[in-house]
């Protein structure tokens, strides 16, 4: 993230984009610059600065410990850490009978029920092909 006081230690005065906020930057004479300007133009303090800091680790801290895990395979289930879906039933015999992987590449979603020509359909998307 480049920030206004990376930029005004330059000799810009205003940053091509806007930082999400202002984390203070090493100058030139590598210490640590006390302050830097917000989008609002306002000083922003070295507290404020490391409360933002702390806002975005514990984002993606959040981020990562809510992603979704390796699904546990059920009887005569397949399951794929990749994309964390698994095949199952008819789809898998197909999936498995007519080129598995290479042909299909990993599901991309769960197992669904869809309506088509008035008929009830169980469907699932796979990737194209992997080769």
């Amino acid at each position: 993230m480049i920030e206004r006081c990376a930029y005004r230690a330059r000799g810009h005065t205003r940053p091509h984009a806007r930082p999400v906020c202002a984390i203070p930057a090493v100058n030139s004479k590598a210490t640590l610059q006390n302050s830097c300007w917000s989008d609002q133009l306002k000083k922003v303090t070295p507290m404020q600065s490391s409360l933002c800091s702390y806002l975005m680790i514990s984002a993606i801290l959040f981020a990562i410990a809510t992603q979704p895990g390796v699904t546990q395979a059920r009887t005569g289930e397949r399951c794929f850490a990749e994309t964390g879906f698994c095949i199952s039933g008819r789809i898998r015999e197909f999936w498995e009978q007519n080129g598995g992987l290479p042909v299909f590449g990993f599901p991309i979603t769960p197992v669904t029920l869809n309506f088509v020509d008035g008929r009830e359909i169980t469907v699932q998307w796979f990737e194209r092909n992997r080769t």
